[in-house]
């Protein structure tokens, strides 16, 4: 009886799995079988019945789902702090009120860490990881099992990667509204080394009094142009009225808030979505 009649006499399915003695191997032969046959070579050539059976597997089922079967190997895990904070959080099944109230802080606080307005202190990352239950190295640079843990407290910070930031005039920010994809390195006045996990960045010297409270004048600002969803709490660079502006965004009611030491600066109240050139990860103050 031929390969194909067996296949389709005996058994009438569509999944490839391997013998127990070749588990550990079979993320890499499942895609080295899949980039040298299609899938009507594995079930018709003979060449690929060889392949199959040297490498131990067996067909079970029709092999239309050898495709989305691959599909699922690729993994992304969580780039920046703040995004691994709120990937664990979601996995603890818990919303940032329920994760403020058991580290100690307040909702916006932890809306902050997530958007990357700022990281927590290495005490506060402890905290974080023990109410998650991952480990605090895996939060601070994530290029590790959540599971593991550092022998020394500053590993974790020591090993995160850094990057140079292209300082630019806020008016330029204007760029990135229409084109994610513009070069900020074409108009860097001046570059700053970050720490920041985001890879698309910019950073500008801030001048608002509307804003005087979060960022005093001349603080430096790096804004990530390649995320345009603030969280509700944090902030963001927005186009308002052809301006750039650092705001707090605020989804209920949609709004714009200023966050300055006197009352002269009101809310800007929205009618539509917002106009996000990207999100504030880091400040930096100079004294």
């Amino acid at each position: 009886m031929s390969f194909t009649s067996n296949l389709w006499g005996q058994i009438r399915c569509s999944e490839v799995i391997s013998h127990a003695n070749y588990f550990k191997g079979l993320q890499k032969n499942l895609f080295v079988l899949f980039y040298q046959f299609s899938l009507q070579d594995l079930l018709f050539s003979a060449a690929a019945q060889h392949r199959l059976r040297d490498s131990g597997f067996r067909i079970i089922r029709k092999a239309n789902i050898l495709e989305a079967t691959m599909t699922e190997f690729p993994t992304n895990e969580p780039r920046s702090i703040g995004d691994r904070i709120r990937h664990a959080r979601k996995e603890a099944g818990l919303n940032q009120t329920e994760l403020a109230e058991r580290v100690g802080v307040s909702q916006p606080a932890v809306a902050n860490w997530e958007s990357g307005v700022h990281d927590p202190r290495r005490v506060m990352l402890a905290k974080i990881a023990d109410v998650l239950r991952v480990s605090p190295g895996w939060l601070a640079s994530g290029d590790r099992s959540a599971l593991e843990t550092d022998k020394q407290p500053a590993a974790a910070y020591l090993r995160r990667p850094l990057r140079h930031a292209p300082v630019i005039a806020i008016e330029e920010a204007m760029w990135f509204l229409n084109d994610a994809g513009a070069d900020p390195h074409g108009a860097a006045l001046d570059y700053i080394p970050i720490t920041s996990g985001a890879e698309k960045v910019f950073a500008f010297f801030i001048d608002d009094e509307a804003m005087n409270r979060a960022f005093p004048k001349n603080t430096l600002v790096v804004v990530d142009y390649g995320d345009r969803r603030p969280a509700d709490g944090a902030y963001a660079l927005f186009s308002v009225d052809g301006t750039p502006l650092v705001r707090r965004w605020r989804e209920r009611p949609a709004r714009l808030e200023p966050h300055s030491d006197g009352n002269a600066y009101g809310d800007v109240h929205l009618d539509r979505p917002p106009l996000v050139i990207g999100c504030v990860r880091v400040s930096i103050r100079f004294h």
